[in-house]
């Protein structure tokens, strides 16, 4: 595995998504991995990517009433 980059994301409150620029590219290989650092009960979170833009976007299932920082560490 290529480890590309990582940083710390925040999904603000009442939203349900956060948009992040690497600052490399993004394939479609590309893989995510996210870690919540508070707890979001049972709300699931996910990754999506645009090629396009070189960009992936963090979604979590439901908005919570405070904002929730994600780690991230992109792969590939």
């Amino acid at each position: 595995a290529r480890f590309t980059t990582s940083g710390v994301a925040t999904i603000t409150a009442g939203s349900t998504s956060k948009v992040i620029d690497p600052g490399t590219n993004v394939t479609s290989g590309t893989f995510v991995l996210l870690t919540p650092k508070a707890n979001i009960g049972t709300r699931a979170l996910w990754f999506t990517t645009s090629t396009t833009n070189d960009r992936i976007t963090i979604h979590m299932s439901s908005a919570r009433s405070s904002s929730t920082k994600v780690a991230w560490l992109m792969l590939g």
